[in-house]
C-alpha cells in the first residue's frame, strides 16, 4: 500500500498557475526571437501588416454554424429525426420524402436544425417546438455544472487561504513584462471577411427563428393552375397553400390527409397567431370564399 499522505500541499492554486502561464506566454512567446523565422512573432506580425497582408476571417455568425459537423439524415413524412427530437418545416413537405439531407444542430438552441443538401446548399431551418426551451436533461446538466462550480470555488478559496502568496518581486516583474508587451503591440487591423453565401442564409434563418430579425417577405406566387379547375394546384409558398386549404374547406370541398396535416402544423406556428391573426384569419378566408361562391 502507498505510504503517501492523503493531504498534498502545493504552492499555487490552479488559477494562480494559469495566471503565471499566461504571463509567461505573453512575455516569452511574443517578444523572443524564434529560430524558424529569425524574429519575434510580434515583429513578424507588424512586418506582414506593413507589407499589405491582412488576416482572412469568417463572419462570427456563419462560423457559429459552420463549425458544427454536418450529419446525414432521411426525410420521413416531412419530418427529420435528430438526437431524439422530431424537427418539422413546411419546406420539408416539398422535398423528396426519401431524400438524404445534411443537418447541423444549433449549438445553443436544441429546437433549431439547419438543413443542407448534398452540395451544402442551405435549404431550410427545421424546428422542434418541444425543444425550443430547455429540456429536463439540459436543466439537470446545468444544475450539476452550477453546483460543481460552487464546490470548485469553495475549494479554491480554502486552498488560497492556506497557501503563501507568490513573491512580491516576481509578481512585479511579470506585471512589468506584460505592460511592456502590451506597449509593443501593433495597431488594430480590420480583417478580410470571407463570404459564404449558403452559411449566411443559414445564419439569417437562425436570426429569424430566434426573433432577432424580421423575416423577408416571400414572393407569393403559385404555379399555373392545372387544366382541370377542380384539381388541386401546386404551391411554392406555404401561406398560399394554407389559404387554398381554408378556402377549400369554406366551400365545403375535400382535402387529402397531407393537406390536413399541413394545416394542423401551420395553425400551431407563431406566424399563424402573431402575423396572420389565428382563428380570425382562418374564418375570414373561409367566409370570403363562401361569399365568392354565392
Amino acid at each position: 500500500m502507498s505510504t503517501r499522505s492523503e493531504e498534498i500541499k502545493t504552492r499555487y492554486t490552479l488559477a494562480e498557475v494559469q495566471e503565471l502561464a499566461d504571463k509567461w506566454m505573453v512575455d516569452y512567446e511574443n517578444n523572443h526571437v524564434h529560430s524558424g523565422i529569425g524574429q519575434t512573432p510580434m515583429q513578424r506580425w507588424n512586418s506582414s501588416l506593413e507589407a499589405g497582408w491582412r488576416p482572412d476571417m469568417v463572419d462570427r455568425e456563419c462560423l457559429f454554424i459552420l463549425l458544427k459537423p454536418a450529419e446525414p439524415r432521411k426525410i420521413s413524412k416531412g419530418r427529420i429525426n435528430f438526437n431524439g427530437g422530431i424537427f418539422t418545416s413546411p419546406d420539408l413537405d416539398y422535398l423528396d420524402q426519401a431524400a438524404t439531407v445534411f443537418v447541423r444542430p444549433d449549438p445553443e438552441n436544441a429546437g433549431l436544425l439547419y438543413v443542407f443538401d448534398h452540395d451544402q446548399i442551405f435549404l431550410t431551418i427545421a424546428q422542434d417546438l418541444q425543444r425550443l426551451n430547455l429540456t429536463p436533461k439540459e436543466i439537470t446538466t446545468r444544475k450539476k455544472q452550477w453546483w460543481k462550480i460552487r464546490r470548485d470555488e469553495r475549494r479554491a478559496t480554502l486552498a488560497r487561504a492556506a497557501l503563501l502568496d507568490m513573491d512580491a518581486l516576481e509578481r512585479e516583474r511579470l506585471d512589468a513584462a506584460v505592460a511592456e508587451a502590451k506597449r509593443r503591440e501593433g495597431p488594430t487591423v480590420e480583417p478580410n471577411i470571407i463570404r459564404i453565401p449558403e452559411i449566411e442564409k443559414a445564419a439569417e434563418a437562425r436570426a429569424v427563428a430566434l426573433g432577432e430579425k424580421e423575416p423577408p417577405v416571400p414572393e407569393r406566387e403559385a404555379r399555373p393552375a392545372p387544366a382541370d379547375p377542380n384539381a388541386r394546384p401546386e404551391f411554392d409558398d406555404p401561406d398560399l397553400r394554407y389559404e387554398w386549404i381554408a378556402q377549400q374547406l369554406g366551400r365545403g370541398g375535400e382535402i387529402d390527409k397531407r393537406d390536413q396535416a399541413f394545416a394542423e402544423h401551420y395553425e400551431r406556428t407563431s406566424k399563424y397567431f402573431e402575423w396572420m391573426g389565428g382563428a380570425d384569419y382562418k374564418a375570414r378566408l373561409m367566409g370570403r370564399k363562401i361569399a365568392a361562391a354565392n
